[in-house]
């Protein structure tokens, strides 16, 4: 999530970074981030991942921290704090 937020919050390019790969939701999200399959809007990442879809952004009100949505059929399921 450290390498995540980094790259976020200083646009690195993470193409040539592999990481071990589960089922998390923050692996499939790194994965995601790093082969450019999201649009972006604003200061949010939007990605569509086995047919959930994701919206990542930094929060600037905690430093540190970024905000998570999943989405299925268009309702919010769940809404992540992370760090």
């Amino acid at each position: 999530k450290k390498l995540l937020w980094h790259a976020l919050w200083d646009g690195i390019d993470l193409a040539g970074v592999t990481m071990p790969r589960t089922d998390h939701f923050l692996s499939k999200i790194f994965e995601a981030y790093r082969d450019k399959k999201y649009t972006k809007k604003g200061e949010r990442y939007m990605m569509e991942i086995d047919n959930i879809h994701y919206e990542l952004w930094l929060d600037r009100e905690r430093e540190g921290g970024m905000i998570m949505i999943e989405e299925t059929s268009g309702a919010t399921t769940r809404r992540h704090a992370i760090w």
